[in-house]
């Protein structure tokens, strides 16, 4: 039987019934009278440190623990949080031949996030060169979708305007304790063995940018003495190219000697909803759409299947009173109201709902 906290005034019932038959002789302790007022010290002492034990019961599992206690947990198993990345990518300057742009020099996005560049370029020939540049901010605020970035002081012989060549990616922000948590329990749930499906998807989750990893047994991959490893970010998009090198030479170096390792990178489909709603409120499409994500993240894999049920009980737990999907689009592919099915390193990605009211 599960243990359930006594309410406050359950404990003080408790005392108070203990002081009137072991102190009263069975009298009734009036309630501003000195041991009445004892009874309702006691009670409030008694009801925090209850709530103590409570708090402390949940910090024993890692399932229930609060954040400082889920890095406790996980560095029983040499579990750290995973820090946060830097965005990097390629931009290109114009301008006069032969000027110099040294490393750290700063550009800019439109909305002000600073990047700098990671070494010495000169321009050539051509009146331009290709360079490098780092965000001056981890996470993935330095993912920027800006076609420009821009000088932030001007260069005398270069155009303050630099198209960017290769979109800044790779920046991820702190592992949250939402992750953290999940890499533990599967640890605990998953002893490190010689080299099985599981020690393969704890070694992917361990490189810093990985958020999300599937294992394909060799039977499942390309026969005998094969491992497939599909790796993504958290959103189920492919990682960087950067972070995808990182996972190979990671797993390369844990791996069991004799399998042949192969890193996959996912390839996401979109998945749009058409769904009438009742209320059809800007708060209950919201409570819908991010229903419908959390169901994206949580259940979709490559070559996996999200079951029509299963999106109907998203939705029905948002909030509405009915609803009822009506089509559903795959890569602009309309399939109308079925199970969304996807094949190979394919996995289906929520891209977006438009709501309509029952007519």
């Amino acid at each position: 039987m599960a243990f359930s906290r006594p309410s406050l005034s359950e404990i003080y019932g408790r005392i108070k019934a203990d002081m009137e038959s072991r102190i009263a002789n069975g009298s009734k302790v009036p309630r501003f009278s000195l041991a009445g007022i004892l009874c309702a010290v006691f009670a409030g002492a008694v009801w925090s440190l209850y709530g103590y034990l409570v708090w402390l019961g949940r910090q024993f599992f890692p399932e229930s623990a609060d954040d400082e206690y889920v890095d406790a947990h996980a560095a029983r198993f040499g579990i750290m949080r995973k820090a946060a990345a830097y965005a990097e990518g390629i931009i290109r300057f114009d301008g006069t031949v032969g000027v110099v742009i040294l490393a750290g020099r700063e550009v800019q996005t439109t909305g002000g996030l600073i990047f700098t560049t990671d070494a010495d370029a000169t321009i050539g020939s051509g009146g331009s060169i290709a360079a490098a540049v780092t965000c001056s901010e981890s996470g993935i605020v330095g993912n920027t979708r800006d076609l420009y970035l821009y000088l932030v002081a001007p260069l005398t012989g270069v155009a303050t305007e630099a198209p960017i060549t290769t979109a800044p990616a790779g920046g991820t922000d702190l592992e949250s304790t939402e992750e953290l948590r999940a890499r533990v329990i599967q640890r605990t749930a998953n002893p490190p063995s010689s080299g099985t499906a599981s020690d393969y998807v704890r070694w992917a989750l361990e490189v810093s940018g990985v958020g999300r990893a599937w294992c394909l047994p060799a039977e499942l991959y390309k026969g005998a003495g094969t491992v497939g490893v599909v790796i993504s970010t958290t959103e189920l998009t492919p990682v960087s190219a950067q972070i995808h090198s990182d996972a190979v030479d990671y797993l390369e170096g844990v791996r069991p000697l004799g399998a042949v390792l192969t890193v996959e990178d996912v390839m996401p489909a979109q998945v749009y909803y058409s769904i009438s709603i009742s209320p059809n409120t800007v708060a209950i499409q919201n409570a819908v759409t991010e229903a419908l994500q959390e169901l994206h993240r949580s259940e979709a894999t490559p070559g996996g299947t999200i079951y029509l049920s299963h999106i109907s009980a998203a939705i029905m737990s948002s909030g509405v009173e009915n609803a009822e999907v009506m089509n559903i689009v795959v890569d602009s592919v309309s399939l109308g109201p079925i199970d969304i099915e996807v094949t190979g390193y394919i996995v289906a990605t929520f891209h977006g709902a438009t709501y309509s009211t029952f007519t």
